[in-house]
């Protein structure tokens, strides 16, 4: 499956690179979420509509400020 938009994609990318940096598997990370490995897959590559308490969650997941998050979607979208 596609990813549903250049933003959601871009979303995706963040959150894999965040993850990635903090050595999280994808089941590690989707444990800390409340997700099935699977849907943190489908998360990366955008293939999810975000909801903003999902979004808190992976913030407090990769125990960063939710700016962070976006300011490396930012880079990826070129708005950075």
């Amino acid at each position: 499956m596609a990813a549903r938009s250049p933003n959601h994609a871009a979303l995706g990318w963040a959150i894999r690179q965040l993850r990635s940096q903090r050595e999280l598997s994808q089941e590690e990370f989707g444990y800390r979420v409340g997700l099935h490995r699977n849907q943190v897959g489908s998360l990366e590559r955008g293939e999810q509509n975000v909801t903003i308490e999902l979004v808190f969650r992976i913030g407090n997941a990769l125990e960063l400020p939710l700016g962070d998050v976006f300011a490396l979607y930012d880079v990826r979208r070129g708005a950075g």
